[in-house]
């Protein structure tokens, strides 16, 4: 897939921002280590428009609306000066595409607000072109972007329409235009309803597109290769290669590197089991646990959310020849998502009597922490979270809709700190998914537009960005 144009912002605006990877550490240009402390921006994975700028300009600039000029706060600057030093772009397929734009809805933009998503003879440009303007000025303000392929297509196929692979098809060679394969206990089978499936090809040409779009641009230093793969392995032979992982990895990987060989890549795990094609069950893979302590705790392995069982990935590595331009990316949440079982009364994890406190790093440590703990590669928590309660008035503090989140969070924080992780709230915008609220970071959000930032609820997570 061929691109129209390229990213215009050839060369360091002051220094390059490209990363690598130094054992567990990650390094910024200059050697020095670096914690990505990002905020998730969803919405363009299920639609050509970025959520939240119909009425907020991106970048700060002068404005007129309804006959008064003023000055308006970018929302990108809001980001920077929140405390957070890179964006998790949520894409899909489509973004690739330079044809896929609102042009069909051009309402759903506000002109005086973003003049420049508009072409001279008035018409929305491209979503790509849209992503391309935010991530240039991500690179003027030094904020690192990292895009995030969350769905095949804008439909949200990989999570909601229960494939939780790479491919929607039946098999990541269908040809193009297969239909959409469903997997999972609750359907296994074509699924009509969501039109055409993409094969595992498909995939690699839209990121391969991508990356040559933005080679030119440091700040969009890395890719989050696909979001939480649930139903895959990570096997150390060639069984059902057909959803392994890390044969999937290796071989994208080293086409990405072929293109830009400065890109990082983020790599997700799958979750506590993998899904068998040929038999329709659901098995769970390699749950020897790796260290004794966690004998205290019962099994180790109950509860890694859908991108967080890397227990195989520092024996077995995708054999992509940049060592040092990948790691490893879990997702991490709390009392809400109910995959982690937490008995809230005695504040202990999984029924065991150990103190949550305790427990949590050891289970981290098992599943995914001890990529970091011994040195072996970089980690970076690409979703973590927690809901709250965030009054309109900026004099009154934000609380924790689940206060026994509060032991979680400072684990986690101390965890992160210890081990050099890098993380990505989830997420900036806000988010309402019936039992799982999650508050986002703006006043008054919808898909419409978004206010000032919620100063007030920073309190909440200061440990993550050390600041406690």
């Amino acid at each position: 897939m061929d691109l129209l144009f390229v990213s215009d912002l050839a060369g360091p605006a002051d220094r390059p921002l490209w990363i690598s990877g130094d054992g567990a550490r990650l390094r910024d240009e200059a050697g020095r280590t670096l914690i990505l402390r990002s905020a998730a921006w969803y919405g363009l994975e299920t639609r050509p428009w970025i959520a939240g700028l119909p009425k907020r300009s991106y970048r700060t600039r002068r404005i007129t609306v309804d006959g008064r000029s003023f000055e308006q706060k970018g929302v990108l600057e809001d980001i920077r000066d929140l405390g957070f030093n890179s964006i998790r772009f949520a894409i899909c397929q489509d973004v690739a595409d330079p044809g896929w734009s609102i042009a069909a809805d051009p309402g759903r933009m506000d002109r005086r607000y973003n003049p420049d998503f508009f072409d001279a003879a008035g018409r929305p440009v491209s979503a790509l072109a849209m992503l391309t303007l935010l991530c240039d000025h991500c690179r003027t303000l030094g904020l690192r972007v990292i895009l995030d392929m969350h769905c095949a297509q804008a439909n949200g196929s990989n999570v909601f329409g229960n494939t939780g692979l790479w491919y929607t098809t039946q098999f990541p060679d269908s040809p193009a235009g297969s239909p959409h394969f469903a997997r999972g206990p609750a359907h296994l089978g074509p699924d009509p309803s969501r039109g055409p499936g993409r094969n595992e090809r498909q995939f690699f040409e839209a990121w391969k597109a991508l990356a040559r779009h933005f080679r030119n641009n440091s700040a969009v230093c890395a890719f989050d290769l696909v979001n939480e793969p649930y139903w895959g392995i990570w096997e150390p032979g060639s069984v059902r290669a057909s959803h392994n992982l890390r044969f999937m990895y290796e071989r994208l990987g080293n086409e990405l590197h072929a293109i830009n060989p400065n890109l990082f890549l983020w790599l997700e795990g799958p979750a506590d089991a993998g899904f068998n094609p040929e038999t329709g069950a659901i098995e769970i893979f390699h749950n020897t646990p790796r260290f004794a302590r966690l004998s205290r705790i019962g099994s180790p392995h109950w509860g890694t959310i859908w991108a967080s069982n890397l227990r195989q990935a520092g024996r077995h590595p995708p054999a992509i020849r940049r060592g040092d331009k990948f790691g490893y990316s879990p997702h991490e949440y709390g009392h809400e998502t109910k995959f982690q079982v937490f008995d809230d009364a005695k504040r202990t994890f999984q029924g065991y009597t150990m103190p949550l406190a305790e427990a949590l790093p050891l289970f981290w440590g098992e599943n995914w922490g001890y990529l970091a703990e011994d040195g072996i590669k970089p980690l970076w928590i690409g979703e973590w979270s927690a809901p709250t309660e965030t009054p309109a008035n900026d004099a009154e503090p934000a609380t924790l809709r689940i206060p026994a989140d509060r032991i979680w969070i400072d684990s986690l924080a101390a965890y992160c700190r210890r081990h050099a992780i890098g993380h990505c709230f989830f997420s900036i915008n806000a988010a309402d998914h019936g039992d799982r609220p999650w508050a986002g970071w703006f006043r008054g959000q919808d898909w419409s537009g978004w206010g000032t930032p919620a100063t007030n609820k920073k309190h909440l997570f200061a440990g993550m960005f050390g600041e406690r």
